[in-house]
């Protein structure tokens, strides 16, 4: 391997440690017409597009780094988290156990394997897997990931604050470091705090669509103008708001005048409300996050391309009495946000 060549693995490795997966995949492409055969190479394309949720590209590279010699209990292994996350449960069970049969004491696969067993409901094997993990390794990132996740969903903070700390202690990603900060304060409720660690990790990696759906999902939490969303997450979320709110327009009738229509106003008010305040929200902590002023980030931003889409598709759909141009008010208008946010992740 010439000068050349180790400075474009050197970058391959950068752009993989920051997950800049897409520039890393471009480089890749660059060293793989230089050797074809570099197992490693192929093994960290089946990475970067398995990030990049191009699994179809990851499986191809996976087979060729197989065939080209990379340890297959690594293939195994990866090629199991790629079903498990397209909830191909059979398939991954079959890859996990692939890579068992080659090391049955490989620490990252026995605790993702028990993640996949207590997901499709074989919880008790799940959890002795777990332990298994745990008593081989107990300072390993993925067993304490998982135990992370599994302590949450059950709501036992004791165990969630103990396998934070290792995690904290002993986690090398700095971008998963952030998420997992991020869930640990967004279930003990502080919700300001979450939304910094997931827009931080989203910082680092703008292309993981994911990230920036914590993001929201904290901004929701924290900021008062959504209160209508606290509310609603504690009768089982805004379909059975939206429910409740027709019952009690649909049952005033009855009891007011005919010519009484605050109800339906009400209702609707309502609905424009939550519209603009998820705006004046997401705009807000835009402007905050680029320190743009709020009116520059209002009229230059995705969110608010595709909210006056929608209101001027309403508007024209009724001056018209055609809702195709409605539709293609709307239809536009997210057309363009799409091609603005995709610009900023490519920025």
């Amino acid at each position: 391997m010439d000068h050349s060549q180790q400075n474009v693995h050197h970058l391959i490795d950068h752009y993989m440690s920051i997950s800049h997966y897409r520039r890393a995949s471009e480089l890749i492409y660059l060293a793989l017409a230089e050797d074809p055969l570099d197992a490693h190479l192929h093994y960290q394309a089946a990475l970067a597009y398995f990030h990049l949720n191009e699994h179809e590209t990851s499986r191809t590279h996976l087979q060729q780094a197989y065939q080209s010699g990379y340890p297959p209990i690594d293939v195994h292994y990866l090629l199991g988290i790629i079903y498990a996350s397209e909830k191909q449960w059979s398939l991954a069970e079959e890859c996990y156990l692939a890579a068992l049969a080659i090391h049955s004491n490989a620490v990252n696969v026995l605790a993702s394997y028990a993640s996949l067993l207590i997901k499709v409901g074989q919880r008790e094997r799940g959890l002795e897997l777990l332990a298994e993990a745990r008593r081989i390794d107990p300072n390993n990132t993925n067993v304490l990931k998982h135990s992370l996740y599994y302590d949450i969903a059950r709501n036992h903070d004791h165990s969630k604050m103990m396998h934070l700390e290792k995690l904290v202690t002993h986690q090398d990603d700095e971008s998963a470091l952030l998420v997992e900060l991020g869930i640990k304060e967004f279930y003990s409720g502080n919700y300001k705090l979450a939304r910094s660690h997931f827009r931080e990790a989203y910082i680092k990696n703008p292309t993981n669509e994911s990230l920036l759906r914590n993001v929201r999902i904290a901004e929701r939490k924290a900021n008062a103008l959504l209160f209508p969303y606290h509310l609603a997450d504690r009768i089982g979320g805004m379909p059975f708001l939206w429910f409740w709110i027709t019952v009690a327009v649909l049952g005033s009738y009855p009891f007011v005048s005919p010519s009484v229509h605050w109800p339906f106003y009400a209702a609707i008010g309502f609905m424009l409300y939550l519209i603009f305040a998820n705006v004046v929200v997401q705009v807000y902590y835009e402007a905050k996050d680029t320190n743009r002023s709020f009116l520059k980030t209002m009229f230059g931003s995705p969110t608010s391309i595709r909210v006056l889409g929608l209101l001027a598709g309403i508007l024209f759909s009724i001056a018209t009495l055609n809702p195709l141009v409605g539709l293609i008010f709307i239809f536009g208008s997210r057309l363009i946000a799409n091609k603005m946010t995709k610009r900023r992740s490519l920025s």
